[in-house]
């Protein structure tokens, strides 16, 4: 064969890398380093044999030079000879292997084993065939091995017994040929790879490196190393020329100490749990995840690098406490100390106490309980300290004559008598009761521990005159629901608002609320009507609610809500559209009073503005949200037998529909129509005294001069207007206008019923009794306020968004007649 139908060689040098042979480079040379196949053991230059190919296959011949003589199967190369699989060529200290498979040929290079070493030479110019024979058996089964290393043996060799070694070489040799080319080569490629490998059941074993010779046949492979769990694997030697085992022993657990100190914890690795710690426990070799878990501890994860193999590490983890020792003191000592209700001890104490928040106690006979929170951090030792426990309280009753008077001690309002209070002793006090209608009153009281006080005032009123005049004359009077006589007559009544009513069988109760003042002669004129005569009248003018506030009868009609986009200081969101308010309804002549409120809500307050109390009587409530306003209406319609105007639906609150008579919150056009309308003139006010500017004395209660003493950012105030109040006015303080409405514009802004919403310029078509849209986030305001300095704010079609409380936010009510 030429040498493109040479077969692939691929060469597998002593202790080097496998590599291809080019057919192109064909002879190659066998010998020192400087060779195409390297024998181990030649010097550099020499060259025993050359491996070739022709048109029958791959041959081997020898190279004619001195002192190096090729084996082939044990025996002397002297010509060209052709290879066969299996066939083994000697090369000084090396062997050849030639495995070929068709097309495909395989050269393995190998150094040959300490125990084929040529055996002991016969010197040819001493030795005797005596000395042959003394040689014995060992050394003959030796010599028959001679040829798979080395031509040749001991020339000269003489002795009667040479016969005898000869044909016992002979055999041995045919023996050892057969070995040779009947078995099969096997790859054994074990991690790690200095492992023993053995095969079991074999009784014929050649090694070379990873490379082994052994008959065709079943065996069990055993593989082991210092560490590693030995290895017992079946294997299957097959005729087949490349036969590759795998070995992987696997690495035995490491020996893992774990050292926590006096915690007794659990401990998981990789997630898995393994035991309690402090303890000794086999791991598996690799990079492991130790978390330890314990009471009262943090967890502690931790990366650790296990050797395994049976080696023994020692690891020293320490927990993090989770919790603190704490050290409470007080003064005096033997204090009962809780934490979270449950007792702890007496002070002095010290204790371990877990991390986070706790309510922490203090309690003595004699002195008042002491609390606080304490906050507790991990493994942070803290003392508490020593804490000073005060005198129990003493407590104080406050009685009046009136009953009803606000109570404010040391500044603080209270409550209304009659009132018991607890105070701090050790302090005189100065109380203050006020009612509207009477003068002031004023003590001072000291309070001791643990002792009861008390006080009684009675009030002095100041009186304003009101007469009472009307028909049918024989009527019965009464104020706030005492009876005082016959109706036409004239009274000293403490200036307050009052409630009057007169009464006769057979005819309808007439109500009214009359504030007296002093120096201010008030009159109040009545005529009873049959209920005859009252089914008959028209719907009334005015209605009284029973805490004493009057609604106005409205007139109805068709206006523009919005301003002219030619009105100065107009804004964006006061887009006109066409109302028409057709169903008749009343409108509430002045802003629900503090007093009024407090009989809903007893502890609502108003506030303070820079020590100025907004609590007053007979000022507007404020701070208070649409919610609380409209429950409100809610509650005074329950209180009259009235059906309730609001009712929920879904998450909103709304009108009920279709809308009844219950007490409830101005819609907007209703309030717009309320403040703007001028009777008899088709023109809407744009202020509240009229058309134009500058402000008028006594317009209303606004931003002026003196409120910058309490205006959270000052600002310039309406230049040259004075009103008279720092804050909140009186109610009804300043005039009415066109409807009989008071403080429409000043004093507080107002809530209304509306969601918030701008609407598009004259494009949504006329509406009739509106009542705004069905859903939104934020109410509509209405009307400037006692901290507006802006007078663009003044204006009546003025209206913005809120959704909170504010200090000048109030409201007044409204209804429909029927």
């Amino acid at each position: 064969m030429n040498a493109s139908a040479s077969p692939q060689i691929e060469l597998h040098a002593h202790q080097g890398a496998a590599r291809l042979l080019q057919p192109s480079e064909l002879p190659f040379s066998i010998g020192g380093e400087d060779a195409a196949i390297i024998a181990p053991g030649l010097a550099r230059g020499a060259v025993a044999a050359r491996l070739g190919a022709d048109e029958h296959g791959l041959y081997v011949e020898p190279v004619d030079q001195d002192g190096l003589q090729p084996r082939l199967n044990a025996q002397s190369l002297t010509e060209r000879s052709r290879l066969a699989h299996g066939d083994v060529l000697g090369v000084g200290d090396a062997l050849v292997f030639f495995l070929l498979d068709g097309t495909r040929a395989r050269v393995q290079v190998e150094q040959a084993r300490q125990d084929l070493t040529e055996p002991p030479v016969v010197d040819e110019g001493t030795a005797d065939a005596e000395g042959a024979e003394e040689a014995g058996t060992e050394s003959i089964q030796r010599t028959a091995f001679r040829p798979l290393l080395r031509a040749g043996g001991a020339r000269g060799a003489r002795g009667p017994s040479w016969r005898w070694a000869l044909g016992a070489g002979v055999v041995m040799l045919a023996a050892a040929l057969w070995l040779l080319v009947t078995s099969s080569p096997v790859l054994v490629q074990a991690q790690p790879q200095d492992a023993d490998v053995n095969f079991e059941g074999a009784w014929f074993e050649l090694a070379f490196g990873e490379h082994y010779l052994l008959r065709p046949g079943n065996y069990t492979v055993v593989a082991a190393r210092e560490g590693y769990e030995t290895l017992r694997q079946p294997v299957e030697v097959t005729a087949a020329a490349d036969q590759q085992v795998r070995l992987e022993l696997h690495k035995l657990p490491g020996k893992v100490r774990i050292d926590t100190g006096a915690v007794s914890a659990l401990l998981e690795v990789d997630g898995e749990a393994v035991g309690e710690v402090p303890g000794e426990y086999p791991i598996e070799a690799g990079t492991r995840e130790f978390t330890l878990r314990a009471p009262r501890h943090q967890d502690l994860v931790q990366t650790v690098e296990v050797e395994g193999g049976g080696a023994e590490q020692a690891l020293t983890l320490r927990l993090t406490p989770d919790f603190s020792p704490v050290t409470i003191e007080s003064q005096p000592t033997g204090a009962r100390v809780t934490l979270n209700g449950e007792d702890l001890g007496v002070t002095p104490l010290t204790a371990d106490i877990d991390a986070g928040a706790h309510a922490l106690g203090l309690e003595a006979a004699g002195f008042r309980r002491w609390e606080s929170t304490i906050q507790v951090q991990p493994d942070t030792p803290q003392t508490i300290g020593p804490v000073e426990l005060g005198l129990p309280d003493g407590r104080l009753t406050v009685s009046s004559e009136p009953a009803g008077a606000d109570v404010a001690i040391a500044g603080r309002y209270r409550g209304r008598t009659p009132l018991d209070v607890s105070l701090a002793p050790g302090i005189t006090y100065t109380v203050q009761i006020t009612r509207p209608g009477y003068e002031p009153a004023g003590r001072t009281v000291p309070i001791k521990a643990a002792a009861r006080s008390a006080m009684s005032v009675e009030l002095t009123p100041i009186l304003g005159e009101v007469t009472v005049r009307g028909e049918p004359a024989d009527a019965q009077l009464f104020v706030d629901g005492t009876s005082r006589g016959a109706a036409n007559q004239t009274l000293q009544l403490p200036s307050t608002a009052l409630k009057v009513e007169v009464r006769r069988e057979g005819y309808l109760t007439y109500t009214t609320t009359v504030t007296p003042q002093p120096g201010v002669a008030r009159v109040v004129e009545y005529r009873l009507l049959t209920p005859a005569q009252a089914q008959a009248a028209r719907t009334p003018d005015v209605i009284a609610t029973s805490l004493g506030g009057q609604l106005r009868l409205m007139p109805t009609g068709s206006y523009t809500m919005g301003s002219d986009r030619r009105e100065a200081g107009r804004r964006t969101n006061e887009s006109q559209r066409q109302v028409t308010l057709q169903r008749l309804f009343y409108l509430a002549t002045k802003e629900i009073t503090n007093a009024e409120f407090r009989q809903f809500q007893p502890d609502h307050l108003s506030g303070i503005v820079k020590n100025r109390s907004l609590d007053v009587d007979n000022r507007p409530v404020v701070s208070l949200s649409w919610r609380e306003a409209v429950d409100f209406c809610n509650w005074l319609s329950k209180k009259e037998g009235l059906p309730p105007a609001y009712e929920q639906r879904g998450d909103v609150l709304g009108l009920a529909a279709p809308a009844n008579t219950g007490y409830r919150l101005p819609t907007e056009a209703e309030w717009e129509w309320g403040a703007r309308h001028q009777s008899g003139r088709e023109q809407l006010r744009i202020y509240q005294w009229g058309q134009s500017l500058p402000i008028p004395r006594n317009a209303g209660n606004y931003g002026d001069k003196s409120s910058l003493l309490v205006q959270a950012s000052p600002a310039s105030g309406l230049a040259g207007y004075d009103d008279g109040f720092v804050t909140t006015a009186p109610v009804g303080k300043f005039a009415a206008n066109a409807l009989g409405l008071f403080d429409m514009d000043g004093n507080v802004t107002e809530w209304v019923n509306d969601f918030y919403t701008v609407y598009r310029e004259l494009d949504t078509g006329p509406a009739t009794d509106p009542s705004g849209p069905a859903s939104g986030n934020l109410r509509v305001i209405r009307g400037a306020n006692w901290r507006t300095t802006d007078v663009t704010d003044l204006r009546l079609a003025w209206r913005d968004s809120f959704g909170g409380k504010a200090q000048y936010i109030g409201f007044r009510i409204a209804r429909y007649a029927q």
